[in-house]
């Protein structure tokens, strides 16, 4: 029950991050994963406008957990 938990604080602070002064290319990802939990990766960095490296990168500084954490908890 911890781990759900956490996930979803995860979840909370990275809509919270999307609706602050994040970069546009995050911004982008988060909005995409929301629509489509199910977008590769890869996708979502071309369509955020950046490489698949950067954007795991910079998604995971920027919300605090990794897109595929993020994306588990959208499918939930």
């Amino acid at each position: 029950m911890v781990g759900v938990h956490r996930l979803w604080r995860a979840v909370e602070h990275a809509t919270a991050v999307a609706n602050s002064g994040v970069r546009p290319g995050i911004a982008r990802a988060l909005s995409i994963i929301r629509e489509d939990p199910a977008c590769p990766n890869s996708l979502v960095a071309r369509l955020a406008g950046v490489s698949l490296d950067y954007l795991g990168v910079l998604f995971r500084r920027q919300v605090g957990v990794t897109m595929s954490r993020y994306r588990n908890v959208q499918r939930l």
